[in-house]
């Protein structure tokens, strides 16, 4: 099955990802490129997935850069894509392979662009890998094996200046130089912050840069989020979280944090194991939760913020909500559920 789709929502889905020995592939006809991702459906079966960027911006390059697309649904963190012109369907022809590239390893990460680079993270016989490709023609700059592990990865790198940071399924929050992948820093959220996971899958998430600041969800019953300071993963503050509810299970899950000022409130909201949080920006000091979205398996998508608004849908029969943030008056934040 073949399906065309714009940039911003195939690098928006990394749990739609690649499978062992995956291949990438780039297309180039008169005025478009485009990715080619192999993704597994069901157990035996595959499809391609493809999606399509200006050709034009690619090539006037040295003038006017196509737009990178450095973290986890972009960014600005909202799966929405600037660029212009895409196509809606392929020519009759079809596209001609420009480029495509093998070897990169099992998973469910999906991949970054950002100044000419391609990053991804794979896994070979338990050996997990941070790939770095040319943007042009998809050659191997360089991998770095980054740990080992018997889970797949799902999280997908992030790029901030030169600097990449990944999270492996169990835990290990690695920090690499964009240019040739030395690593500059790594923490263990298991270990350092006694992490839990509401999923015996393992992390998933994206790390989140804000300022200079890395935000992360090692799910810790002390520890539930937490800001390092991301030039050397030192600790800023660590996020605690209050009972919520009975639905869901305790830990980290799959989603990534967004960053809302709804009430007025600079703050950090996650769907984790036991639903959604909101905690303050400056200090990680809990603000609100909501228990009832959660479910006892694993809690994946990653919410959406728009004003004082957050909207939620979950999986394994969860449904979705929308709710709205107002100010308490006192710094604080309460919640109104628009509809469940």
């Amino acid at each position: 099955m073949q399906k065309s789709v714009n940039l911003a929502t195939f690098l928006s889905s990394p749990k739609e990802g690649v499978l062992p020995g995956r291949r990438t592939s780039v297309y180039k006809s008169v005025n478009m490129v485009g990715l080619e991702v192999f993704i597994p459906c069901g157990f035996h079966m595959f499809k391609k997935i493809y999606l399509a960027i200006p050709l034009g911006l690619l090539i006037l390059a040295s003038a006017l850069p196509a737009a990178d697309w450095p973290r986890w649904r972009g960014s600005q963190v909202n799966a929405v894509s600037t660029e212009t012109g895409l196509l809606s369907a392929w020519p009759a022809e079809g596209p001609t392979a420009a480029w495509h590239t093998e070897g990169l390893g099992g998973g469910y990460a999906s991949v970054v662009v950002a100044d000419g680079r391609v990053f991804t993270i794979g896994s070979h016989d338990n050996d997990l890998f941070t790939y770095a490709l040319d943007e042009k023609d998809g050659s191997l700059l360089w991998k770095q094996k980054v740990g080992t592990t018997g889970r797949h990865p799902i999280s997908t790198p992030t790029i901030d200046g030169n600097r990449l940071y990944v999270m492996d399924p169990d835990g290990q929050l690695i920090c690499l130089s964009v240019s040739d992948g030395t690593i500059q820093w790594q923490r263990d959220l298991a270990v350092d912050f006694s992490g839990r996971l509401q999923s015996g899958r393992g992390y998933g998430e994206s790390p989140l840069v804000d300022g200079d600041q890395l935000i992360c969800t090692p799910g810790g019953a002390e520890a539930m989020i937490v800001s390092l300071n991301k030039m050397t993963g030192k600790t800023t503050w660590k996020s605690t979280i209050p009972e919520l509810g009975e639905a869901g299970r305790d830990g980290a899950s799959f989603s990534s944090i967004q960053v809302s000022r709804g009430g007025g409130v600079r703050q950090y909201v996650q769907l984790v194991g036991r639903g959604l949080v909101g905690v303050a920006a400056s200090d990680g000091r809990f603000l609100w939760g909501y228990n009832d979205i959660s479910n006892g398996t694993a809690n994946i998508p990653t919410p959406i913020v728009r004003g004082d608004l957050v909207f939620s849908a979950n999986g394994y029969n969860s449904g979705s909500v929308l709710l709205k943030l107002h100010s308490d008056g006192k710094g604080g934040i309460r919640t109104e559920e628009v509809y469940r």
